[in-house]
């Protein structure tokens, strides 16, 4: 199912566009058969930020480099 996501992912090309609605989506069919259970975003959204590449987040979502972009210069 890994593979599913990633090929939906690079099917859209834009970080931007997949919808929270369908990103929830994939995320529960992908785990719906995994050890830790199916996903919950309360359960499981902390673990999945501390396992992403901030890089390729921000290459893959224009606006979510903005917002990195705009809070390091409203601390600076």
């Amino acid at each position: 199912m890994g593979r599913e996501i990633r090929s939906y992912i690079q099917a859209v090309g834009d970080g931007d566009n997949i919808t929270k609605g369908t990103l929830e989506q994939l995320l529960k069919a992908a785990t719906c058969n995994s050890a830790k259970g199916t996903y919950l975003k309360s359960r499981h959204a902390p673990e999945i930020l501390k396992l992403l590449d901030v890089d390729k987040v921000r290459q893959a979502a224009g606006f979510c480099d903005r917002l990195f972009v705009t809070i390091t210069n409203l601390l600076a």
